[in-house]
């Protein structure tokens, strides 16, 4: 589940240790110094900022027990109802304010307290006492970043949680003049939204003019402005359309793409009054054409956000251009790591390398269990940055580790030295021993072994095959010390790195980033001819059913991380693909569904009242779900989509098992 609570609290730390380092509360009340006070809350801030936060409330706490007012004790109030949160004890943290609040009315902490409620409450699910909470922080606070989270929240909730008849509820019991004004915007674009274009302009005109001076005066009569001169927003979108060359490949993927786009407007504009208008331009494929297109549209001031380009070299030369200007820019295609760092305004729906590589590693150890893992890529940027996400996250999740991780040129079909690397790893284990059967034993040791609990038969049948036999299958976890203790002669793993009839099983999943299709039956065939019996873990480009039936007996259950997913029996696909089909006349593609899915979370921005470039941004940076046809897409503070599908193979099909979304 999407967390978009997260990623706040880290930013009022920093408040909180900086700029009120010694009291937040009028001086004339008298604080006491005290040296303890402030190694308890250097101690907590610390383990705090290193997610420790049970070790973080009892640092704060014990300055709250302390028993007089020091220097840190408002503060230890703010950030020990912190900790609470991250632990889930929402009523206590809540309480804990609720104290402060009544102990200390003119603390300078007073804006963080309501904010803290806030996300206290909406994490209790009690939302509508949450948002006032929220509204009176942004109320006020005079503090720049806490005001614009404040009103992501507000935003969020209203978005997510409220009705329409809550909405109209709560804006008739309103009495404060900040508080109506607030929920006349708020009702204001729902009903434009719903289409109730005439209910909003009496909302709005009433609004106008009884709160003039009200914060959100700019706002209410912006919205106000755009009914009475007809709602239009244009969409800049740069595609690689290749008008002057015409037998280029390329052409069909612009051309695919555009048509999901189209057909993503059209049905806007159907149902909608908020009318939505395109201006296409041809990428022609060359950074420099896509960064001019992008120029050009971004002195056009109708036009509130750009699709495209696709590429990422594209998107790299263009970014900067739009992020400048506050134009938000929004590529559906590329994957490239760091895109988005440009800037506020420059968003990627489709995942990046690092997030395809931390999705597979989050599913393999939270969810299969996995704990000892090898990797094995290609050298170039595709394969490292997927490796190295993966790696990241691995190292960042309890209970797992990357045991080897080997690399290999794009292109090279002969794996022996990466292999006996990662058999080496596999075997040197100290607890991995193992008992030859091989040439004379010693009936004694057979006793031994038979006296705990191996079968007397399944001891002569390795006698008989002269095997050899890791000390754990034999005797379980605690193999290596009963064996020991047995007198029994073992050899180390390690020897039997060239003995390809001894098996490597400490490694429990081996993941393999590919670039090619080819590749898939190149490392599954020899995985298993260096008898590695790890599960097989890869990246989007195993989705190829053709290559892994060809691979069946070697790469039958495989998982693997995809930025799309087509599930042809689902009533919303079918649904979408009999009115593409119909109404464009040919069926859709993968580039039809991605441009698709970027234009159909625009237009869902747009009727939730995002109808100018900052309010796009905003939206888009505010951890916003949208279920798309092809993939999941969620979008916050990173401005990367953070939702991958975990699709397996097994016994002939490719399967959707889950969705993972990754924390920000």
């Amino acid at each position: 589940m999407l967390n978009i609570a997260r990623f706040i609290f880290i930013t009022c730390i920093v408040f909180i240790t900086t700029i009120y380092p010694f009291d937040a509360y009028p001086q004339d009340e008298g604080i006491l110094y005290s040296q303890r006070a402030e190694q308890y809350f250097t101690s907590g801030i610390n383990a705090y900022e290193q997610e420790n936060y049970r070790r973080a409330l009892q640092e704060f706490n014990s300055i709250l027990d302390i028993g007089d007012v020091t220097h840190r004790t408002t503060a230890a109030y703010i950030m020990s109802a912190k900790s609470m949160i991250e632990l889930g004890q929402n009523r206590d943290a809540f309480r804990r304010l609720q104290r402060f609040l009544d102990r200390f009315q003119n603390s300078l902490y007073e804006d963080d307290a309501y904010f803290t409620i806030g996300v206290a409450l909406m994490r209790d699910g009690r939302y509508q006492d949450a948002l006032y909470r929220f509204l009176s922080t942004v109320e006020i606070t005079g503090k720049t970043e806490l005001r614009n989270q404040a009103e992501q929240y507000l935003n969020h909730i209203i978005r997510n949680y409220l009705t329409l008849s809550e909405l109209e509820h709560m804006y008739a019991e309103a009495r404060a003049d900040y508080d109506r004004g607030f929920f006349a915007l708020a009702l204001s674009r729902r009903y434009i939204t719903r289409g109730n274009i005439g209910t909003a302009r009496s909302l709005l005109e009433q609004a106008v003019e009884e709160y003039w001076h009200h914060p959100f005066i700019g706002e209410l009569r912006t919205l106000l402005e755009n009914i009475d001169k007809g709602i239009s927003m244009k969409i800049g979108v740069v595609l690689p359309l290749m008008i002057d060359q015409p037998d280029d490949p390329l052409r069909i993927l612009g051309r695919e793409m555009l048509q999901g786009i189209q057909f993503a407007v059209d049905k806007h504009n159907e149902q909608s009054d908020i009318k939505l208008y395109l201006d296409v331009r041809d990428s022609r494929r060359l950074p420099s054409v896509s960064a001019r297109q992008v120029q050009d549209l971004v002195r056009d001031p109708e036009v509130v956000a750009i699709i495209g380009p696709v590429f990422s070299d594209e998107a790299f030369a263009a970014a900067g251009v739009a992020n400048t200007v506050g134009v938000p820019l929004i590529t559906p295609t590329a994957t490239a790591n760091y895109i988005a760092d440009i800037g506020r305004y420059i968003f990627q729906t489709n995942p990046d390398y690092r997030n395809r590589g931390r999705a597979m590693a989050r599913y393999a150890v939270e969810h299969l269990g996995l704990s000892t893992l090898a990797v094995l890529a290609p050298v170039d940027s595709h394969g490292q940055d997927i490796a190295s996400g993966f790696i990241e996250e691995v190292n960042r999740l309890d209970g797992a580790y990357v045991a080897v991780s080997e690399w290999y040129r794009t292109g090279e079909t002969n794996f022996r030295q990466q292999y006996s690397t990662i058999r080496k790893h596999g075997l040197q284990d100290s607890m991995h021993l193992y008992i030859s059967f091989s040439g004379p034993i010693k009936q004694d040791d057979i006793m031994k072994l038979a006296g705990q609990g191996v079968s007397l038969s399944r001891l002569n049948s390795y006698v008989e095959n002269e095997s050899i036999i890791s000390v754990i299958d034999l005797l379980g976890e605690d193999g290596p010390r009963i064996a020991d203790s047995l007198g029994l002669s073992v050899i180390q793993g390690d020897l039997f790195v060239d003995s390809l009839h001894v098996p490597v099983e400490s490694i429990d999943a081996i993941f393999l980033p590919i670039t090619s299709r080819d590749d898939i039956g190149i490392l599954s065939a020899q995985t298993a001819y260096y008898n590695i019996r790890a599960q097989f873990l890869g990246s989007g480009e195993w989705y190829d059913i053709s290559a892994l039936e060809e691979n069946r007996r070697y790469v039958n259950n495989v998982y693997f991380a995809s930025d799309s997913f087509w599930d042809t029996d689902d009533s919303t696909f079918i649904k979408f693909f009999d009115s593409f089909t119909e109404t464009m006349q040919n069926r859709p593609t993968r580039n039809t569904l991605m441009g698709y899915d970027t234009m159909q979370l625009l237009s869902m921005l747009v009727r939730n009242g995002a109808i100018n470039r900052d309010a796009i941004a905003e939206a888009l940076s505010s951890g916003i779900f949208y279920r798309g046809i092809h993939s999941p897409i969620v979008m916050g503070k990173n401005r990367v989509n953070a939702a991958k599908n975990i699709l397996q193979y097994a016994h002939g099909r490719i399967i959707k098992i889950d969705e993972i979304i990754l924390d920000e």
